[in-house]
């Protein structure tokens, strides 16, 4: 019997981006781990002065499955090392959330609907992923 790996959520991300760097791609869907699950997107999205099209990793839906413990911030850290490109985090629901993403760094976004807004984090160096070590598989 041979064992199946199970990948964590970022290497799951950074895989698809890996793969469709260079394409218009427009996948969604919700990513599980031992920790978390989230809603992912991967599209293009209106950012800057310029009011420029640029791609763009959507955090759409965020679940920790055992919130306060540090889960999304260590996912977060992570991720923003390897992936340089727009993360976008979409309705920020708490102002204890808002204040982390201020923190970091990230922008309110002017054109979110309504009263929930979203936050993001303008690309650097092209949106291109960075190797780095691999994360240990979730068992």
């Amino acid at each position: 019997m041979s064992k199946t790996r199970k990948i964590t959520i970022l290497q799951s991300i950074l895989l698809a981006i890996e793969n469709h760097q260079d394409k218009k791609w427009c996948r969604n869907e919700w990513l599980h781990d031992a920790k978390m699950s989230i809603y992912v997107r991967y599209v293009q999205r209106f950012f800057g002065v310029k009011n420029e099209r640029q791609a763009c990793l959507d955090l759409a839906s965020i679940s920790v499955h055992k919130p306060g413990r540090g889960t999304f911030t260590a996912f977060l850290t992570k991720l923003e090392k390897k992936y340089s490109g727009v993360i976008y985090i979409e309705n920020v629901l708490t102002p204890r959330f808002a204040r982390f993403l201020d923190k970091r760094g990230y922008l309110r976004d002017p054109y979110s609907i309504g009263t929930v807004p979203s936050y993001y984090r303008p690309e650097i160096n092209h949106g291109r992923c960075e190797p780095d070590e691999p994360d240990k598989p979730v068992h």
